[in-house]
């Protein structure tokens, strides 16, 4: 049941567009694989948003600020948040090596932190 709670918001949109950017990254195929991954990102933010999760964090938000600007980077990081985590981070280890993969790239990296 709490399983089930969890995931109520991963679309299927959402799981076509990670698996797309995972085999994509497996592959060794990085610059379309951003595609994708962003993709990924982008919807489980806006699914987030639209499902009402963040509500009550977007109000407080914007009561606080006073500044439309302070508004936005706030929003912003937010949105930083609470995009996917594992999109997130095969992004990050993509844009480490410049968006292409090493030469010796077999599919996969050594994990290096628990």
């Amino acid at each position: 049941q709490d399983l089930k709670a969890m995931r109520q918001h991963v679309s299927d949109e959402f799981l076509d567009a990670f698996m797309k950017g995972r085999d994509l990254y497996l592959a060794g195929h990085w610059e379309q694989a951003i595609e994708y991954l962003r993709a990924a990102d982008d919807i489980m933010f806006e699914t987030i948003m639209d499902q009402g999760y963040m509500n009550e964090e977007m109000n407080e938000i914007r009561a606080r600020m006073m500044d439309a600007d302070d508004a936005e980077a706030e929003e912003a990081h937010l949105r930083n948040e609470m995009g996917d985590g594992p999109s997130r981070r095969l992004l990050a280890f993509i844009e480490s090596h410049g968006g292409r993969p090493p030469a010796n790239w077999q599919g996969f990296r050594p994990l290096t932190s628990k």
